[in-house]
């Protein structure tokens, strides 16, 4: 394994709920994610609700749990640095009403697509279309990426589901070795067990739309790495209307009214 490929084994992921875009100004609302389930069969895959989008980074299009993965692949940025003319200043990748964006920052960052995999179990027990979800991955060298989901509808519930894994064979490289999210609201591993064909893990998250996009990102690390991801509709208790208040307001006036006792 070259040295790109051992240190890749080894570093972390930084994901945070974007608020503000600091990368672009995509607009955000809160997104409240759930704890770091570890990779274990098809049913992780969530199948609530109704499907708006699913990929599987630098992988085969694949069905997992009944749900369809499309393939995203991640080809090379357009945009040069005049410093810097191999490499992006800024990159936009698009699938749909999907796009990741990150800014370069430094000649030694780049993005990648890594193989994941292993023949390893638990990794190689794993039905094959769920070893093809979480057997590749973007990698990101340095830059923060902003993954941002237009064509939302406001005021309906989505769910967000973010894996993390690498299988692959490790080394003691020293590195700092995790994946945070919110600021440590959840921090995901992609191999707790750091051996060959140990799995990752997976986050749910939720928000309510306040706005026709919304985007969260992720990265920052040594090295990188992304896998999976799918966005779902859900259904959520809808706010009462306002004549509905109204209306319930004037009924208990009446109740109250009925039980007062004669002067």
């Amino acid at each position: 394994m070259n040295a790109l490929g051992s240190c890749s084994r080894r570093a972390g992921v930084l994901v945070a709920a974007l608020l503000a875009g600091s990368i672009g100004s995509a607009h955000a609302a809160v997104i409240s994610w759930g704890p770091a389930t570890n990779i274990a069969g098809v049913s992780d895959v969530s199948t609530n609700g109704t499907r708006v989008g699913a990929f599987n980074f630098a992988g085969l299009s694949t069905i997992v749990n009944g749900v369809p993965f499309d393939e995203w692949v991640l080809g090379d940025a357009t945009i040069s640095r005049p410093d810097c003319p191999s490499l992006p200043s800024l990159g936009i990748y698009t699938n749909g009403d999907f796009s990741l964006s990150f800014d370069v920052g430094n000649c030694g960052s780049t993005i990648a697509e890594r193989d994941t995999s292993s023949t390893e179990a638990p990794f190689g027990a794993l039905p094959p279309e769920y070893q093809f979800l979480v057997g590749t991955a973007g990698s990101s060298s340095g830059p923060v990426i902003m993954l941002t989901m237009n064509g939302l509808s406001v005021g309906q519930a989505y769910e967000v589901q973010f894996w993390v894994n690498d299988s692959g064979d490790y080394e003691d490289l020293g590195f700092t070795y995790g994946l945070s999210i919110d600021d440590d609201a959840v921090n995901l591993d992609p191999n707790p067990s750091l051996k060959p064909g140990g799995l990752g893990q997976y986050v749910i998250g939720t928000f309510i739309a306040d706005s026709t996009s919304q985007a969260f990102s992720f990265g920052g690390g040594e090295v990188d790495y992304f896998n999976a991801f799918q966005l779902r509709a859900i259904d959520s208790a809808p706010a009462p209307e306002p004549g509905t208040l109204a209306l319930l307001g004037i009924a208990l006036a009446g109740l109250a009214a009925r039980r007062r006792p004669a002067a």
